[in-house]
């Protein structure tokens, strides 16, 4: 599963969050389980705000480079 969202302040990443704790609880509500250690957060573009997101209290691993489908991302793109 991916998220993602634009942040330009707080705001956005209060939204974020929020989404995250809802994608948590549907998985919980179907039995359901996100391994949250697999879980990472990539902060990409050039105006970059760097908040921390968690999934059940445990905040998500940072990442600049992943690998998805045989196609790398990278944070530094914008």
């Amino acid at each position: 599963m991916k998220a993602f969202g634009k942040v330009t302040d707080g705001s956005d990443s209060e939204s974020i969050q929020e989404d995250l704790n809802r994608l948590v609880n549907w998985a919980d509500r179907w039995k359901m389980e996100f391994n949250v250690k697999k879980c990472k957060l990539m902060h990409a573009g050039r105006d970059k705000v760097n908040y921390k997101y968690t999934m059940k209290r445990n905040t998500l691993q940072e990442t600049n480079l992943e690998k998805d489908l045989g196609v790398v991302i990278c944070c530094d793109i914008g």
